[in-house]
């Protein structure tokens, strides 16, 4: 018997259900954006892709399903701009543009997102960082797969409730802050730390998301194979050929809770 899921939250549906009992989403094929993996694509023959949650300057996040394990879970697929492109037609193979000595850096770029994606899965016991469970290739391209955090964005908490007061900033981030630590220990920094990519759980302890962009900083002396910025957030060495570290995830943790400019709300730090 053919299961069918929900494409928004992946709980199951019933024959001929067009809109999600579960959260009231309208089933639309036609709402994913064009440079994305169709929806229900199957991949690895394992994991069900749906709805686009997160888009960036190197990869496309995925909501998705484990068939295999019976969970929901994010799918990032390493999709660089300005060299990736995928056309509308049936297969989700991505079409690579190169000039110069691009295609060196598309190969030495995704071997690094499938090799620094493959050490932080053997991290699986840190406590507020989001877990890596697989990493493969397919489509021309990579793809990790990590664990899907239940919950609010603290960007979406900020923007609906106001800004947070010092003591209740430092109870929901020191949990992250140590995370953090752990995996610097281990040599990698996160380099996407913002709002958008902390989760504050049902239980009310927050969770970083999206180790897609974590970069192991031992190799090349510190520096990373593709910048990964976002306005407002990336501290000034990501903007920059200059060398990565703990410092980095520092600045990009606490700056935006001081500067109320700095993508909408500060939270009073």
């Amino acid at each position: 018997m053919e299961m069918i899921r929900c494409t928004r939250c992946m709980a199951e549906l019933g024959a001929g259900d067009q809109v999600c009992p579960h959260c009231g989403y309208r089933q639309d094929r036609s709402d994913q954006p064009g440079n994305a993996l169709k929806k229900e694509t199957i991949l690895r023959g394992r994991y069900l892709v749906g709805n686009v949650i997160g888009q960036g300057g190197f990869g496309i996040t995925y909501v998705g399903y484990d068939l295999t394990l019976e969970m929901k879970i994010a799918i990032k697929e390493y999709f660089p701009s300005g060299n990736a492109m995928r056309t509308g037609s049936q297969s989700g193979v991505i079409q690579w543009t190169f000039v110069n000595n691009d295609e060196k850096q598309w190969s030495d770029g995704m071997d690094r997102f499938l090799t620094e994606a493959r050490r932080m899965a053997k991290l699986d016991s840190v406590p507020s960082i989001v877990r890596v469970r697989d990493a493969f290739r397919e489509n021309q391209t990579a793809y990790i797969v990590m664990d899907f955090v239940e919950g609010e964005t603290l960007k979406s908490s900020l923007l609906s409730r106001g800004i947070m007061d010092y003591n209740q900033c430092m109870s929901l981030l020191a949990p992250v802050l140590d995370s953090l630590a752990v995996i610097h220990d281990n040599g990698f920094i996160h380099r996407d730390i913002s709002p958008d990519n902390i989760m504050i759980r049902p239980d009310g302890s927050a969770r970083l998301l999206d180790m897609g962009a974590a970069v192991d900083i031992r190799a090349n002396d510190g520096h990373a194979s593709m910048a990964v910025v976002k306005r407002n957030f990336s501290a000034p060495e990501q903007y920059m050929d200059e060398a990565l570290g703990s410092w980095t995830n520092g600045y990009d943790l606490l700056l935006p809770y001081g500067q109320s400019g700095s993508g909408g709300h500060g939270a009073g730090i």
